[in-house]
Formats: structure tokens, sequence, C-alpha cells
């Protein structure tokens, strides 16, 4: 009769083997996962105390900013005073806007609608005109599609005349026109925000011309103080 005794032991020994394995495994992989979470948990922790102390940062930056924006704008108070502008847009409710950024600045301002500026004045009002900064607040069309066309052809026209002219453009709303070579074009593309009256105050003052704004073909937020 065969003994199967030593092979009964020596499967059995095999069998505890891989139990003792498998617990072994199972508790080795309870431990990392469990060392693992914790540091991921660690992590984000340091990740989220971070962010806080960011965000702490820009607000205190923001609340300075907000305290000096005042002074700054204050700067222009009574600065213009003695120069005519000639505040150009379709409708007066729009270019309400423009004079309250400009009210206290001491400037002499006249309200114009395209229209009045493409009839004949009297030498006088012509003088009066020649010798003023027309301020153009830009639109889009009636259908949203572009800027208005006669808005834009008025700009063209004063700036070809050699007219101290500053077309003005909200930000965001569409794309600069392209503008003609040949022709000392002066803009502000972010009007609509504190930057971009900032820039038409100080290109108003200086005489200061060119592109200012947001845009990257801008030559700066507004020109160089001095």
């Amino acid at each position: 009769m065969n003994d199967y005794r030593e092979y009964c032991i020596a499967i059995a020994a095999i069998f505890l083997a891989l139990a003792l394995g498998i617990l072994i495994g199972i508790s080795f992989g309870e431990d990392f996962l469990v060392s693992n979470q914790q540091e991921i948990i660690e992590l984000m922790e340091q990740e989220l105390r971070r962010s806080r102390e960011a965000i702490r940062e820009k607000e205190l930056e923001l609340e300075r900013w907000e305290r000096v924006k005042p002074v700054i704008r204050r700067s222009y108070q009574d600065r213009l005073s003695g120069l005519e502008l000639a505040l150009i847009a379709p409708r007066a409710e729009d270019a309400a806007a423009l004079q309250a950024i400009l009210s206290d600045t001491g400037a002499e301002i006249a309200f114009r609608q395209p229209a009045q500026l493409t009839v004949e004045h009297s030498e006088e009002a012509e003088q009066s005109m020649d010798s003023a900064c027309y301020i153009l607040l830009m639109q889009k069309n009636s259908a949203g599609s572009g800027w208005d066309p006669e808005m834009m052809a008025l700009w063209r026209a004063l700036a070809q005349e050699g007219k101290r002219v500053i077309a003005v453009f909200p930000w965001g709303e569409l794309k600069l026109p392209p503008l003609a070579e040949g022709i000392a074009w002066n803009l502000v593309d972010n009007i609509n925000t504190y930057w971009g009256e900032l820039a038409l105050l100080e290109m108003i003052a200086s005489g200061a011309g060119g592109h200012y704004g947001f845009d990257g073909a801008a030559s700066g937020l507004m020109p160089p103080l001095e």
C-alpha cells in the first residue's frame, strides 16, 4: 500500500504558504493604502493653506489698490482747465458716462452728434470747434456685428483733417477695426474700465497720441506719466 502522508504534508505546506502570503499581502496592501491616503491628505491640506494665503495676499493688494485709485483720480481734478472737449456720440445719453469721467477736470465740455459735424457752421463756431479735442464714443452698428460706420467715417475724416481726435472703444464687445496706415490714429480700447478712463485723461492732459488699452497692439495701459 502506498504511503501518501508525505505528499499530503507537502501539499498542506504549500497551501499554508499560499495562505500566509495572501494574508501578508492583504495586510501590507491596506497599510500601504492608508499611508498613501494620509500623504495625499497632508499634501492637499498644504496646498489649501498656500491657496488661502495667496488669496489673502491678493485681497490685501486689492484693498490697497482700491484706496489708491481715488488718489490717482483726484490728480486730474481741474487739470484740464481751459481745454475745450467735444464729446461725439449718437445720443446724449450715450455720452453721459464720458461726461461723468470728465466732469471734475475743469474742461469745457460740449456734446455733439455726428450729424452736427457734417453741416456748415458759422465762422465763430468753426473756430471754436477747431480748438477742441474731439472724443468719439465708438459703438456697435444696429446689427451688433461691427462698429457704427458713421462714427468710423467721422473718425477717419477728422483725423485726416489733422484734428485732435481720440476714439474710445468699450473693451470686450467686438474686435477693433482695421486702421489704415498713414493716419495718426489715437484711441483707447477699454474706456469701460478704470485703466481706460486714466488713459483718456492722460492723453488729453499730456497731448499724447497712440493706442492704449488691453489689446495686444496697444503701446501700453496708458501714456507714460510726465
